[in-house]
């Protein structure tokens, strides 16, 4: 047993700013495995960052407040003409799921609705389902997020889903300060846990996640920006960078299954593997940072349209930054990009990680292998949208 002198000097590098050393933590399995058998021919989906479900033929028109929105809410929502610098974006997010046998019963849990926020304001959302769930209901989850429960008990061998968003995205970053924030160790030390303390809701995002373990290399790689006295905004913006600048982003280079230590020895991977790298690094310093999932608008290269279904669900981390002089206090940091989000980033949920925030995910029964399709679109109102058919009846 280790003893500890309670008069030592606070050492964010060490647990709980204690004398003990910090012990490498065992990569924690993700809990949503792609597809896991199940008793009964049940199986579990839980699918990798654009790899979603889809889901069937009822129509939800929903405003930013889950209200049903009639045909004249509608068209009194109609495109306006930001002149604060904020982009208003449609966004429509499209999934199919052939099965190569019949499903006979299906228990889905979706995060598609984007958040509406003061940065961001959702003006309209519509949600395409078919086959017609037996029931769905939509509800809001412990951080704030809008989830969407379905259940399928009439046999089906394809599932689809279509979110439309309209969603007004406003610059959220401009003019602050990243020097004038305040030192990072203090920061962190106003973290920890103290008897008789109030609660304060960022210590959650300190601790390791399903997907995150706190690891001895990731607060080894986190010092060389995370230097003494530094101010917060400052040091997250360079280790952004670093991030960004060391680490290759490679298609299909891991999944869901990749513990996100291997992807930071591997100095490589998807969004999502920038991401959780990054909340490691954050959290192993003794902060408190969340995992947004979103969009991106990418832009097409000169003289060419954008391309349809060019997007992709994306994703990106907030560290909770006292002194932003925001209302909120979170600074959002985009690793894979080397950037601070700006209006080109639109909001879907947030969580501890990649698994509290899923687009799409459930638990069925049959289905035997399946063929997937997702496409992601991303544009400005003024651009038209023409979409074709996401996949034909058969695969």
């Amino acid at each position: 047993m280790t003893t500890m002198d309670p008069n030592a000097p606070f050492d964010p590098f060490l647990p709980f700013g204690g004398q003990a050393p910090l012990q490498p933590l065992q990569p924690l399995q993700p809990y949503m495995p792609e597809q896991t058998q199940m008793p009964m021919q049940t199986q579990m989906q839980g699918l990798p960052p654009l790899q979603e479900q889809v889901l069937g033929t009822m129509r939800q028109r929903q405003g930013p407040h889950g209200q049903t929105l009639g045909q004249s809410q509608r068209q009194a929502q109609s495109p306006s003409s930001p002149d604060d610098g904020s982009v208003a974006l449609t966004i429509i997010h499209e999934t199919l799921y052939h099965y190569a046998a019949r499903v006979e019963q299906a228990h889905h849990l979706a995060y598609l609705k984007p958040l509406d926020q003061p940065c961001q304001r959702l003006e309209s959302f519509t949600l395409d389902i078919e086959p017609e769930p037996s029931h769905c209901t939509t509800e809001t989850d412990v951080y704030g997020n809008a989830r969407s429960i379905f259940e399928m008990y009439a046999p089906h061998d394809a599932l689809r889903v279509s979110a439309t968003s309209r969603v007004i995205v406003r610059p959220r970053f401009e003019g602050i300060t990243p020097e004038a924030t305040q030192p990072w160790e203090d920061v962190a030390h106003a973290l920890r846990y103290v008897a008789g303390g109030g609660f304060r809701r960022e210590v959650e995002f300190t601790f390791a996640s399903p997907y995150v373990a706190i690891l001895a290399p990731l607060r080894d790689y986190a010092r060389a920006s995370f230097t003494a006295g530094r101010p917060l905004a400052e040091a997250a913006i360079e280790l952004m960078q670093r991030v960004h600048a060391d680490f290759t982003y490679a298609s299909c280079s891991t999944d869901v299954s990749t513990p996100m230590i291997d992807a930071f020895m591997q100095r490589r991977g998807v969004c999502q593997d920038f991401a959780h790298v990054m909340l490691g690094c954050l959290r192993a310093v003794g902060l408190a940072a969340r995992y947004v999932s979103g969009y991106l608008m990418s832009q097409p290269p000169p003289g060419q349209a954008r391309l349809i279904g060019a997007d992709a669900s994306h994703a990106w981390v907030a560290v909770h930054c006292p002194g932003l002089g925001r209302q909120d206090d979170w600074l959002d940091l985009d690793p894979t990009n080397g950037m601070v989000p700006a209006a080109s980033h639109a909001m879907l949920a947030w969580g501890r990680d990649y698994g509290d925030v899923t687009p799409l995910r459930g638990v069925i029964r049959g289905g035997g292998g399946h063929d997937l399709t997702v496409r992601v679109t991303v544009a400005p109102d003024n651009e038209l949208i023409q979409q074709t058919p996401l996949l034909q009846d058969t695969p």
